[in-house]
Formats: C-alpha cells, structure tokens, sequence
C-alpha cells in the first residue's frame, strides 16, 4: 500500500498548507483552485498538478483503510480534524439504481388521494407524484412490469394492486410487497369509498363488490354485494384540479397544466445602430438620449432612437476617455487628455468646473456615493481626489504602480479601487487614505471596475480578456464571470444591478444575468466592442470603428399555456433513476446523467464516456455537486461510482435508504481495478 507513496521535503511541507485550503474551501473548488496556485508558487512547487494527484491518492487511501491509518501517518501527518471535513463532503457516491422506465407508457386515468396522484401505465407499473403545495413531485413507481393496466388503490400509505390473479399491496415509503392473495382472475377495479378500499369483480352478468383490508399484515375481504355492472369503476378520472393547477390526461399522457405564464425573461433585441464616424471610448444614457466620449471629437449628446446629434459638450479636447454622473445632482464629469476632467450641468450642458489633474491622460474616472469626491487617475502612480464642492485638491494618491487605468468607490464610500496597468487593485481607504490591500489576479491592465449595489462584490475588467467577481470582504475571487481571446474594455450594471454588459476587443457585447451569473445574450459586430450603457429600456454598445448599436430590452406577458409532461417521470430512455438531492437522478441509455428537481425541470446533465464531458447546470438550484475535469462514473452491476473532487466520500443508497454498514462497498472498493479506474 505504501510502496508506491513517496513525497519530497518541499510536497511534504506543501501537505499542511493543503490542509488548511482544504478545511476552508473543500465546497468551494473555485476559491480552493486559486489559493492552491498561489501557495504553490509561493512554495516553489513546479508540478502542482502531479502534487495534487498524489496528495488527492494518499487522502484516499488514508480515509478508505482506517486499519492503516497510523502507517500513513508517517508517510504524511494528517489534521486530526480532517477526515471529519472530507466524511462531511463525501468523495465517492455511489447511486443504487433500483428502479428502471420505459422509454414510453400510456395511460388512461388518474386518481387524486391527496396529497398523492397516481396513474397506472399500460406496462403495468403505478406513478406516483406528490403534491408539495406548489408543484408535483414524483416519488416512485410500484408493481410489476407486464403487459396491460393494473387496477389499484391507494390507503394509509398502502397501495392495493392487482394484476392478472393476484392482489398485492405495496408499502409506498419503500415500495416493497408487504402482502399479496390469489384471487383467480383479475378483478375489474378498486376504489376508495368513505375510507375504505372495495373490490369489484364481475361474474357473468353481475358484479359484485367487496371490502378489502390489510390486518396485521393479511388481506381479509368482506362479504360480496352485488351492484348494478354500471356502477362498477375504481374512481378514475381524466382530469383533476389541485392548488390551482389542472392535471389532465390526453392521448395515453398525464398533463399538468399550469397557467398562463406572468411576465418571463427579458428579451434583448437590436432596435438600431448608426455610425457617429469617431471611436467610441465610453457612453452614459441621459436624459433619454446618449452622452459620448468619442477620440478626436468634443463629447456629444445623441437622440438613442436616430443617432441625430441633440447637442455637443464644447471642451476643446482631442479625445474624452470616461463619463460618469453625480449620483445626486444633474451633473456629468468626463476625462480627458491634456490633463484635464470637466464637470458639466447636465440640464443646461453648460460646464461646472475644469479640473486639471498631475496627468496628461484621465484614464480613471469616479463620483463618491454622496457625491461629495470626484477621483481621477492616469497613467502616472497618482490619484487626484477633489472636493466637489469647493473643487479644491484633497488628496492626492502616490500609489506603488505605474497607469491607474480604472477607480470604483465602494456603494458605502469608505474604499475607493484603484486598477493598475500590472493587473494589481488596491484598495484604499478613505477615512485616512492608506491603503488598506491589494488585489492580484489579473496579468494585464485593469480596465473597469463596478461594486454590486449592495456592495459586497467588486466586478473588475482586463485586458487579459476575463471580467471577475470578487469578495469585496475578503478579497477573494468568486468566479470568473467572462473569459475572451481579447482586451475587455467596459463594463455596465443595469441600475437595478440585474444585468452586467461586457464590451469586448473580439467583438462581442455579452450580456450577464446577475442572480446565477449566466449569459443571456451576445452581440457581435465587425468592429471591437468599447462601451456599454444601460437606459432604462435599452442597452447601447459602442465601438471602435464609430458605430453604436441601441439594443431593447423587454419583459412581454406570455399568455400561452404551460404544460408539464409528468408522465416521463421524468426518464424517457433511462436505464437506471435514484431519488437525489431532492430531485431525480436518472442515467439514460445514451450514457448521459441528468438531474430533474421536484418540479421536474432538468436541472444538470453531463455526458458519460468513462469520464464526465459537458457538464451543464441548466437552472436554479444549481446542484451542491461540483463537477470537475476530473470526474469519473463508473458503472459496476446495480451501482454507478462517481469520483467527484473532495466533494463526496461514500454514501451507499438503498432505495431512498442510505444503507448501513458499508462493508459491503468498502470491500467492491478495495479491488485494484475499480480503485485504478477511480
């Protein structure tokens, strides 16, 4: 076991930092990944990948063979606490498939036994969903395949089912056959009545009925009445509503019709372009127009329907970088080169103040959140910091970088974020001007950088071609929102911070929806994307070769109806579905695995050929479950392995049952094959 576990001095001091990253990020792979990379580098380590296989392989065995653990101990020394965090995220899942669907059903009715519906298939299996008060979840199917539509009914928990001579009942919480009599032929229905299950049977041109009941484990049936034939039915029925939902069979389907749609997702749709004929460096909307700071042209004020030029802001200036607005008076402060910035009265477009700052090219541009501080940088290491009121100089910033390419202030103004030209973003404090930390990530310019409206995310832009979500608390990195093969030159928050807009040099203005990070739209032109603006029922997007596009936004009513197959179950060609996460885990016989949730929207899927391949989380809630390039399923008889990163260790499901002990599994793991292909 040890033979082949060797680690040098410097990987066996690397371990304890492992360690630490791991009892702190083991749910967060992205912010693990990233503080991993750095220690490295920090520890001189030169193959972090090798590293990492051979650590991930010794923790596996340590956390496997408890026997050996005290051996292992001397190989690696390993935090008392840790195995407590791993077990916690488990590494290896397996998933007992014990169920299996067909690739179709019909059906012919359904029954409402609230808070359950059930319908019977012609393949002789009964679906069973349950009403959560919002929506339908399903929970299993119970009887035995065959040919043609079993009669049933469902008491206390007990589902009566007959097939061809038999009467059985299933428990439903585990689906298992709890008793079963012969009855001889096949009955014609069972129903509920007033609390009880009755039988209906036909002997020749009579029926008769009798009461069924589960005693101590036994059936026992009551005396036999005889009804009119045309009063023999186990209570049927091709629709039924529930909670203001409509479940309706139709052509062998069961339907669940759930209302006119409300509102719906904003469509982004192009309403014009137009060429203003110069550089587009940056765009604001105002006063239901455009404001542009073009190169080689005094900033102007453009109808955003025509393109008609309203007015022009007379600076004689060559070029203008940046626009922003007080966020309190009817003001623009705009940057430009010759070492000037010039506040205007957006009303009367007539100019408040020029200011001239200690650089030629006003790079960096910000209001502060009272709107008392005006802040510009350039492309020396100063930043200027005025008093917008008095205009007098305040402060000015000696920062350890060369071009101070972007500022931001935080929304409750106590930092201002300085993006340098080395990818740097200090973070300076402004109750005493110190800096108060430094932000690395980035390898080339930072270009922009916006806070989220509640402050606790800084978004930045690079010329390294990503846009990524900080921690504006502990300064960690989140996700990288946007990557490109080019510089990201802007970004735009919508004011309500629902939306993020990327203008990039490949072309391309990508759209972000806020809530999940998800793009929701890309616009590509034939020149690089260099500014974006929301209004309030528009994007713009400006470009270098001079053309801006004005993009519409709308919310439309959709009034048509939305209909919900639950008759799939949802599985159509699956080999194998286990109850996970709240959802429903289903392998397909494409070798796909997919997760439906409770309300049976597909939720995540990923395409198996012995290791996972593109792994997509399609809506909320994402899924706790990280895949990594790494992952591997593997399938041996009834169960499916997945080695997913340190998320899962080992939980061995019997049915809905986490089974116990392992041993069992323990010991199928222990083969040097399957350990291998792990």
């Amino acid at each position: 076991m040890l033979a082949d576990l060797s680690f040098s001095d410097k990987e066996r001091e690397f371990f304890k930092t492992y360690q630490e990253l791991l009892k702190k990020y083991h749910d967060r792979p992205q912010k693990l990944r990233f503080f991993l990379e750095l220690k490295a580098l920090e520890a001189g380590i030169e193959d972090l990948e090798r590293t990492l296989e051979k650590f991930d392989e010794f923790l596996r065995r340590y956390l496997f063979f408890v026997s050996k653990r005290e051996e292992l101990k001397k190989v690696l020394p390993v935090d008392e606490d840790l195995p407590e965090v791993l077990q916690r995220y488990p590494y290896f899942v397996p998933y007992e498939v014990v169920r299996t669907y067909p690739s179709a059903a019909s059906y012919g009715g359904i029954k409402w036994r609230e808070p359950y519906l059930l319908a019977a298939g012609d393949d002789g299996l009964v679906r069973i969903w349950r009403f959560t008060g919002e929506n339908f979840e399903f929970v299993k199917e119970v009887g035995r395949k065959g040919d043609g539509r079993p009669v049933y009914e469902l008491k206390d928990d007990h589902l009566f089912y007959a097939d061809e001579e038999f009467l059985r009942v299933f428990y439903l919480p585990s689906g298992k056959e709890v008793a079963s009599v012969r009855l001889g032929q096949k009955p014609e229905a069972l129903d509920l009545e007033n609390g009880s299950v009755f039988l209906y049977r036909k002997l020749g041109p009579v029926a008769v009925r009798q009461e069924v009941s589960l005693e101590e484990g036994k059936l026992t049936f009551g005396p036999a009445e005889p009804v009119p034939p045309a009063e023999v039915g186990g209570g049927e029925t091709d629709m039924v509503a529930v909670g203001g939902k409509l479940v309706k069979v139709k052509d062998g389907k069961v339907l669940l019709f759930k209302g006119a749609k409300k509102g719906g997702r904003p469509k982004f749709e192009p309403v014009t372009s137009f060429d203003f004929g110069r550089p587009i460096n940056d765009l604001l909307a105002l006063k239901g127009g455009l404001l542009v700071a073009p190169s080689g042209h005094p900033p102007a004020l453009l109808d955003a329907r025509t393109g008609r030029v309203e007015a022009k802001l007379e600076v004689p200036l060559n070029h203008s970088y940046r626009i922003r607005k007080h966020p309190l008076r009817d003001w623009v402060a705009v940057s430009h080169d010759q070492n000037l910035v010039s506040v205007w009265d957006a009303a009367t477009l007539q100019p408040v103040r020029i200011l001239e700052s200690y650089f030629i090219d006003v790079l960096g541009l910000a209001f502060s959140p009272d709107g008392k501080l005006l802040a510009a940088s350039g492309e020396g290491r100063d930043v200027n910091v005025w008093n917008a009121e008095s205009w007098e100089m305040v402060k000015d910033l000696d920062l350890p970088a060369e071009g101070l390419t972007a500022l931001a202030f935080s929304p409750d103004g106590s930092f201002l974020v300085v993006g340098a030209s080395d990818g740097r973003i200090f973070f300076v404090r402004t109750s005493d001007w110190s800096l108060s930390g430094t932000l690395s990530f980035h390898r080339d310019a930072v270009s922009d950088l916006l806070f989220t409206p509640d402050g606790r995310r800084l978004i930045s832009a690079s010329w390294d071609g990503k846009v990524v979500l900080w921690d504006a608390e502990t300064g960690e990195v989140e996700r990288v929102i946007h990557e490109s093969g080019d510089r990201i030159w802007r970004l735009a928050l919508s004011e309500d911070g629902g939306f993020l807009a990327v203008a990039g040099w490949d072309g391309a203005a990508t759209v972000y929806d806020s809530s999940a990070w998800e793009k929701v739209a890309e616009f590509v032109g034939d020149s690089e994307a260099t500014a974006v603006a929301f209004g309030p029922d528009y994007l713009a997007i400006g470009r270098r070769n001079g053309t801006i596009e004005v993009v519409g936004i709308s919310t439309a009513e959709e009034g048509a109806q939305e209909v919900e197959e639950l008759s799939l179950c949802p599985a159509e060609g699956a080999v194998g579905v286990v109850s996970f996460e709240g959802g429903v885990l289903v392998l397909t016989e494409g070798g796909a695995i997919k997760l439906w949730n409770s309300a049976g929207e597909k939720v995540f899927s990923a395409l198996l050929a012995g290791r996972v391949e593109r792994a997509e989380n399609l809506r909320e809630p994402k899924v706790k479950l990280e895949v990594l390039p790494d992952t591997f399923i593997v399938q041996r008889e009834r169960y499916l392995y997945g080695a997913k990163g340190w998320q899962n260790f080992v939980r061995v499901l019997r049915g809905l049952e986490e089974a116990k002990p392992k041993e069992e599994f323990l010991k199928e793991v222990e083969k040097p094959d399957l350990l291998k292909e792990l």
